[in-house]
């Protein structure tokens, strides 16, 4: 389930956290002529539920009791995939069913998933959608390795007897990408049972390990603020104190289960690495990346180019830093802290933002928003799985997941995100997208990092929006922060990325797997890409926040790649809206026909091989990093303001 984690955007403390200062110190709205009570915002967010009985089952007794339905469905499908070779006609009725089954499955572990997000510690929920998943990945791989036996001569002759079978002919010819991975049917049973005992321990672990930590409540001005659940606010806090008390808490709350979460992080590695060496792979993370097209060669080459262009990134949190340094000595003593929006002015901003990709677009984001149709699930949650999430695909009507939302600039991107890839979806369920093509883990083509380039590309829609909306510099400065924020994700998606990596090649390599040496190797990949990777040594233990590494292993690298894709369809979309808006719009309702290359390619003349995309988005970033640059100085040259 592609998202951005709120582990994701406590890591981002440099972007986001210096982003509260000035948010704090009264030097830039939160969003034009949107402002409200902070009341409004908790309030608001209650009303947010996605609603599970119109879209998905009555009860938690109604799904279960048609799983049984499913079992049998799955035996039905059994017998047809047998027989799928011996006709056109039979292979088209088994490529059906599967499609249905795959849907009637994802139907069932969505509501199961909702359920688990909205109560981590709910297991039943838990173990039974993992069931499922197995059931249901165990069939398609069953499946694709019955049409590896069938002759392409002899599917093409199917196809020309059987016109239909066309739209599957993607379906049909990949499959034979993963013969060499492929064990035979009794194999893939016996995988297919044992791998949710082998894999869902770890997030059960961490999940636990969450819920065990009390964080504290910090003094404030105006009451007390629980550390974790309302850290945004800490962070915009203008009392040093507060957001120093809130820091110190948050860390040591982690730190109290590190242990824990050591043994989530090392034992999630080694349980995927044995999967995947039962499918032939070298290890967990050849395997993900194998999906998406890609060798290990090509990550780690993509990574070390990014690594060597990190000095961008670090140039930027140095002007942050500077400028937050200034900001901080010119906050009044009656300073107060500045609000968050309240997710109603939120989806207006967000609307209002994507009603430049079209009227189709447009009116799916305006359904989506409305709270009378209940596909938001934003709710407080003693609970609540941390980060944010769509689901849907094409199975049910699409919705939005997020633990909290206070209102800040992160939260409003995150809901952009997330509202992004919810469009996607509901164009797949709307269109009648196969199960096969539907974005989601399940389909036939890794194409994750494009759905959330999808969603990225959203993110800096947004934020250039309001930044072409601005009226004052502070305004632009806060605009061109949360652009920069969404942007930098080509540095941060390889930092993560080479962190997980790793991780796992420190764990291939026999060493130990204490917290205290997760801690030193996520510091030795830092310190090419964070300016306080030595002064705050608390963030060595940073991974402890990355759930992602746990519920979705080895997903971090396709926030690189869709980094750099995202700002290549800004620039396109810049530089010739009326052109490039239906095609991409068409790109994303098609659903996942092709490998990601040749997608991109035919919708929109994209070459993702180029040896120039990198540089060409690392100086789109570096313009946008000297006009914040000088607006920062021109601010700081013309401040008369004593220091405090």
């Amino acid at each position: 389930m592609p998202y951005l984690s709120d582990a994701r955007q406590l890591a981002r403390h440099i972007s986001s956290g210096l982003a509260a200062i000035f948010i704090s110190s009264g030097l830039a709205p939160v969003a034009i002529g949107q402002q409200r009570p902070a009341t409004s915002n908790v309030d608001t967010a209650r009303e947010y539920r996605y609603d599970v009985a119109r879209y998905l089952y009555a009860s938690p007794d109604a799904e279960a009791s048609s799983r049984s339905r499913l079992t049998t469905r799955l035996k039905a499908l059994e017998v047809a995939r047998a027989n799928a070779g011996a006709s056109a006609a039979a292979l088209l009725e088994a490529l059906v069913l599967m499609d249905s089954v795959a849907a009637e499955a994802k139907r069932h572990s969505t509501y199961l998933y909702l359920r688990t997000q909205t109560n981590t510690l709910d297991r039943a929920s838990a173990e039974a959608q993992s069931s499922i998943d197995a059931q249901a990945l165990g069939a398609a791989r069953a499946f694709r390795a019955t049409l590896q036996r069938i002759d392409p001569r002899r599917l093409e002759q199917f196809i020309k007897d059987r016109p239909a079978l066309e739209t599957y002919r993607f379906v049909l010819t990949a499959a034979h990408r993963y013969a060499v991975h492929t064990v035979d049917t009794s194999g893939e049973r016996v995988l297919s049972r044992l791998a949710p005992l082998a894999s869902d321990w770890p997030l059960a672990l961490y999940d636990r390990a969450m819920a065990r930590i009390n964080f504290g409540t910090v003094q404030t001005a105006t009451g007390p603020l629980d550390v974790y659940r309302q850290r945004g606010a800490i962070a915009a806090s203008p009392d040093t104190a507060v957001r120093n008390a809130g820091n110190r808490l948050l860390w040591a709350g982690f730190d109290s289960q590190r242990d824990l979460f050591a043994m989530a992080v090392v034992g999630n590695v080694k349980a995927h690495n044995a999967l995947a060496k039962e499918h032939r792979f070298d290890d967990a993370p050849a395997e993900s990346y194998y999906r998406a097209y890609l060798t290990t060669n090509d990550v780690r080459t993509l990574i070390a180019r990014i690594r060597s262009q990190a000095e961008l990134s670090k140039r930027y949190q140095r002007i942050l830093a500077a400028h937050a340094a200034w900001a901080r000595n010119q906050v009044r003593r009656n300073s107060t802290a500045r609000v968050g929006v309240s997710l109603d002015s939120a989806s207006r901003l967000i609307a209002m933002a994507f009603a430049s990709l079209g009227p189709d677009y447009e009116r799916e984001v305006t359904a989506l928003l409305d709270p009378r149709n209940g596909r938001l699930d934003v709710s407080a949650g003693e609970h609540r799985a941390a980060g944010g999430a769509s689901f849907g695909a094409s199975v049910v009507e699409s919705g939005v997941y997020l633990s909290s939302f206070e209102g800040f600039p992160g939260d409003v991107s995150r809901l952009a995100h997330e509202v992004a890839h919810a469009v996607e979806n509901q164009f797949h369920f709307v269109g009648h997208i196969s199960p096969a093509y539907a974005n989601g883990t399940a389909n036939m083509v890794g194409a994750d990092f494009l759905s959330e380039a999808y969603a990225q590309f959203g993110q800096l829609i947004l934020a250039d929006t309001l930044l072409e909306r601005a009226s004052t510099d502070a305004e632009k400065q806060t605009y061109l922060v949360q652009f920069l924020t969404s942007a930098m994700e080509v540095f941060y998606g390889a930092q993560d990325a080479e962190l997980e990596q790793a991780i796992y090649d420190h764990v291939a390599g026999g060493n130990g797997g204490t917290a205290s040496q997760v801690d030193s190797v996520t510091a030795r990949v830092d310190l090419a890409y964070d300016i306080t990777a030595e002064s705050r040594p608390e963030l060595r233990a940073r991974w402890i926040q990355k759930r992602v590494m746990i519920e979705d292993p080895v997903y971090y690298f396709n926030y690189m790649y869709s980094g750099i894709l995202a700002l290549k369809l800004f620039e396109h979309f810049s530089l010739d809206r009326a052109t490039f808006v239906p095609r991409y719009v068409k790109l994303v309702r098609d659903g996942y026909r092709a490998a990601p290359a040749d997608a991109v390619r035919q919708a929109l003349g994209l070459d993702l091989a180029s040896p120039n995309l990198l540089e060409d988005v690392t100086r789109l970033i570096e313009k946008r990093v000297d006009e914040l640059d000088a607006l920062f100085r021109k601010q700081e040259a013309r401040s008369t303001a004593p220091p405090q």
